[in-house]
């Protein structure tokens, strides 16, 4: 029969180098994934923290579309129509909303596109699903807001 002792004081001293072991790699391994997750080559978008390839799908762009085959109007126009449909004046996802809004914003940094013109140009602003403009007196025409949930409910 072994002494106890001895058993438990090799016990602890193999916990003690796992334990050792383990707090020596930990801040290790963080350090790598920030890093990781900083270096991922555009996989990430700034401060929008959307994946490249899921602002493709929320704007319904193809998997094997690469970002640099897109472009500015290409992406707006996506933009417009999704934000459209997604109005919760007209029972729409306010959520689903700011997914289209971010993927928008994490496409077009991603093609270099500066800040200042990344807002939608004043004659897309009224747009139809048909990609025309709403002619006076139509809903969304750019006039009162108000007026224009009226017109839709």
């Amino acid at each position: 029969m072994a002494p106890w002792g001895a058993i438990i004081r090799v016990a602890m001293q193999v916990g003690m180098t796992a334990l050792n072991a383990i707090l020596k790699a930990l801040p290790e391994a963080y350090a790598a994934g920030r890093q990781g997750a900083k270096g991922a080559a555009g996989a990430v978008s700034g401060a929008n923290r959307i994946p490249i390839t899921h602002a493709r799908q929320v704007l319904g762009f193809s998997e094997g579309q690469a970002v640099k085959d897109l472009d500015k109007a290409m992406v707006m126009d996506a933009y417009a129509k999704l934000f459209a449909l997604n109005d919760p004046a007209d029972g729409g996802s306010l959520y689903i909303q700011a997914k289209v809004y971010h993927a928008k914003e994490a496409l077009l940094e991603a093609l270099g596109v500066p800040h200042e013109e990344r807002e939608l140009p004043d004659d897309m602003e009224g747009q139809e699903e048909s990609g025309e403009p709403a002619k006076q007196g139509e809903i969304g025409n750019g006039g009162d807001e108000k007026a224009d949930r009226e017109e839709r409910r």
